[in-house]
């Protein structure tokens, strides 16, 4: 139980209403606060919107004008909030969609109530670790950027570069006409206007 912290909001979003009454009933025998249950997409962006809740359970086949897919992309346009998938479907196609929206874990149905408790801990765990980890980007880039000095970050994996505000004032290029260039090359790293000066 978590009595001895704060119990953990939760959102339900599942359009069947016997399953999604039974998973509210679990999660607060579990020790966590159900916030809302929502039946479709927009409703759910709407819960998420006002109520900001620290996790959102999403059936991926909702009914209505949207799946559970677009609908946890469309929550996290505005919030950082973490989604667990509920789904009966587990088929390639359907996971493979569901991986681009970057979900805290998947559930699948019918569950056992240890793994829902788990997959719930585990998400909420790393949920923590990444927004103290955003916090500290941020705060780095501000430093960076007060600086006054081009400092970039290089993503090994996705091959992105990440710049400070300061890049004009070094190079002369804006951070558009500066992103594709391959900064290995000295060249590439001044304006042409400014390299008589170098």
């Amino acid at each position: 139980m978590q009595s001895d912290r704060v119990k953990a909001r939760i959102l339900i979003v599942e359009d069947e209403s016997i399953v999604a009454f039974d998973l509210s009933s679990r999660l607060e025998a579990m020790g966590f606060k159900v916030i809302g249950i929502a039946s479709n997409g927009v409703t759910a962006i709407e819960i998420a919107k006002k109520e900001l809740p620290d996790m959102v359970l999403m059936d991926i086949m909702l009914g209505g004008e949207i799946d559970g897919i677009e609908t946890a992309k469309k929550i996290n346009e505005s919030n950082f909030i973490p989604v667990i998938y509920l789904t009966a479907y587990s088929d390639p196609g359907t996971l493979e969609r569901a991986k681009l929206s970057e979900p805290f874990g998947y559930i699948l149905k019918p569950f056992e109530e240890q793994e829902l408790r788990s997959t719930i801990e585990m998400a909420l765990y790393k949920y923590t670790i990444e927004k103290k980890l955003k916090e500290s980007e941020e705060r780095y880039r501000i430093i960076a950027e007060q600086t006054g000095q081009l400092v970039y970050e290089y993503d090994i994996e996705s091959g992105k570069i990440y710049w400070t505000g300061a890049i004009y004032d070094v190079t002369g290029y804006t951070f558009e006409e500066y992103k594709d260039k391959d900064i290995t090359a000295w060249e590439n790293s001044i304006h042409p206007d400014d390299r008589e000066k170098t």
